[in-house]
């Protein structure tokens, strides 16, 4: 009898056990799925919260009209500067949206490249996202340039093609030559 009894009691502590293991597993699991799934929510805030500063800092220093060095000896009427103005406003506008958008889509897309088993069809959709996006942006670019130069005189177009000339060579640089190379005649 004593016996059953000793075997009664180590089966109940064993199964005490067995049951107090399960329910700390089942806590750090809940723990962690929990940290995990909000980790994501607060990266996507603190990613749209770095940008929007960054956005609202350039809008802070964004002049309502358009850069002085596009206008720079144009000698653009009041009413042309007015024109002139108003669309660059608004493509400068969409182009900064469009932008935005597609930098929140880069970090999403970092971070599905930094998981361990990263989602390939996750990724796929946002990189066809970004495609979509880099669409938008040419065609909104070059609508902004053929309304930019509806405004402008035959004189003043010239001068204007130039000026966008000069900032395509300032963001796109030509490659520099390896030594001994020398420049192709065009």
């Amino acid at each position: 009898m004593k016996m059953m009894k000793t075997k009664t009691k180590r089966n109940l502590l064993i199964w005490s056990v067995v049951i107090l293991v399960l329910l700390n597993i089942s806590s750090l699991g809940t723990i962690w799925y929990h940290r995990y799934q909000y980790a994501h929510i607060r990266q996507d805030r603190r990613y749209n919260d770095k940008y929007m500063g960054q956005h609202n800092k350039m809008m802070k220093n964004h002049k309502p009209g358009s850069p002085a060095f596009m206008t720079k000896g144009l000698k653009l009427s009041g009413n042309q500067q007015q024109k002139f103005d108003s669309i660059w406003k608004k493509y400068s506008t969409l182009r900064m949206n469009i932008e935005r958008e597609m930098a929140i889509n880069r970090n999403k897309m970092g971070d599905i490249m930094s998981l361990p088993n990263p989602d390939t069809s996750q990724f796929s959709n946002f990189s066809a996202k970004q495609g979509i996006l880099m669409q938008n942006l040419d065609h909104t670019m070059l609508e902004m340039n053929m309304a930019l130069r509806s405004t402008l005189e035959d004189k003043q177009m010239k001068l204007f093609l130039d000026r966008i000339d000069m900032l395509n060579k300032t963001r796109f640089p030509e490659p520099r030559q390896e030594p001994g190379m020398r420049k192709r005649a065009k």
